[in-house]
């Protein structure tokens, strides 16, 4: 990034990207499904023209690559979302959005045996920042013999610096939900068929010059 010539500050919004989620593998045929991806965390801070100087690094965070089902084996977990960076050349403190956890996959093997819950993924920090905040944990699930249970946490609000985790319990029927907004997690489901998780939304880095 390079300023603008003129310009004597500089408002800098760094968001982190989202976690993907775990895909979700039942052998006995019931209702299963996986938690959802932690949204990233995320920092806000106003530089001047001494701290920002002549130019800035920027880094923005890639999404989590969603887990998939595969097969008779236990399926994958969601990944990380990527952290997004801002690091100016002048004085500035660096300005780090971390990224929000992916979900572990949920996984039951024949006979009725639970062999693994989904735990949902954590929200990311935010450092560096006048403002920092941590994003929000995924959605989780809770199963037993007949059903799935949602846990609601991740409460959409697009209020900069303020990312959402994953939004809920989706019925998947076999497809994926992917995260939507900078840095949000990908959804929690629930599904009668093997299923591979969706992806978390990538972060994004904003600066305001004035």
């Amino acid at each position: 990034y390079t300023p603008t010539t003129g310009k004597v500050g500089f408002l800098v919004v760094c968001q982190g990207a989202g976690g993907g989620c775990g895909g979700s593998q039942d052998a006995d045929d019931g209702f299963y499904g996986s938690s959802g991806g932690g949204a990233g965390g995320c920092a806000i801070r106003v530089y001047n023209t001494t701290e920002m100087g002549a130019s800035a690094a920027v880094t923005v965070g890639s999404g989590g690559a969603n887990g998939s089902a595969s097969g008779n084996n236990a399926p994958t977990s969601g990944s990380n979302g990527g952290s997004s960076t801002f690091n100016p050349a002048g004085t500035g403190t660096t300005l780090t959005g971390n990224g929000g956890g992916g979900s572990t996959g949920f996984y039951n093997p024949s006979g009725g045996v639970l062999g693994q819950y989904s735990v949902a993924g954590l929200g990311g920090s935010g450092s560096g920042g006048q403002l920092n905040f941590n994003g929000q944990k995924g959605s989780n699930t809770q199963s037993n013999p007949n059903r799935l249970v949602a846990e609601e946490n991740g409460n959409a609000d697009d209020r900069a610096g303020y990312a959402e985790g994953s939004a809920g319990m989706r019925a998947a029927g076999g497809t994926s939900f992917f995260a939507s907004g900078y840095g949000a997690g990908a959804d929690g489901f629930w599904s009668s068929t093997d299923t591979s998780g969706g992806s978390g939304s990538d972060g994004v880095v904003v600066v305001l010059e004035f």
